[in-house]
């Protein structure tokens, strides 16, 4: 314990314009955030950082006098008590911070799971449609080319159809030799029927 006169000064921090505090009362630091809503942000950084100057220029002083045996562990237990539940409160913010990112990694595993099923799927889809696609446009050749040599045989069959009908006629007794055409028998396919 060195008998040297401490550097820090004895009187109590107060409010500015503050009528005397009561030592057991919240200090300056407290009295600095009223009114906190409606400063400005430049403002609240300020505030901060001058608090934050303020309750590391505190434990400093704590410490010295402590190290000068003014204050003893019976004195600084409250302050102990403090830096405790902030060590605390890092540990318990930093668990559920991790709880949080194993959270979010295992939903993002599943979501990348379900893409995957979900593209492996549309994939499927698109081969399958494509596969449909190609059949139905062979199936489309083959019908057209089947009903094109359904009209070449129909047109082949009408001509034989007529020259058959033209022989038969030459060949029957009729007195002038002609035949006639029925105009009244209009076929299903908009031919007329030779008689």
């Amino acid at each position: 314990m060195s008998p040297q006169k401490s550097t820090i000064s004895s009187k109590l921090a107060m409010a500015p314009d503050h009528p005397i505090q009561q030592p057991n009362t919240p200090g300056f630091c407290a009295l600095r955030l009223e009114n906190l809503e409606h400063q400005t942000s430049t403002t609240k950084s300020e505030l901060m950082a001058s608090i934050a100057a303020d309750i590391c220029a505190t434990f400093i002083s704590i410490a010295k006098y402590s190290e000068e045996g003014v204050l003893q562990a019976q004195h600084t237990s409250v302050i102990d008590k403090v830096i405790q539940t902030i060590r605390d409160t890092d540990v318990k913010q930093r668990h559920l911070l991790d709880r949080q990112v194993l959270r979010l990694r295992k939903e993002r595993k599943w979501i990348r799971k379900k893409y995957s099923r979900l593209a492996g799927q549309a994939d499927g889809l698109s081969r399958a449609y494509q596969t449909k696609m190609r059949q139905l446009t062979i199936s489309l050749r083959e019908a057209r080319e089947e009903v094109a040599h359904l009209w070449r045989e129909r047109d082949m069959l009408l001509a034989c159809l007529k020259k058959d009908v033209i022989e038969e006629g030459v060949s029957n007794d009729n007195a002038d030799g002609e035949f006639e055409v029925d105009a009244a028998a209009e076929d299903v396919d908009g031919e007329y029927e030779i008689e």
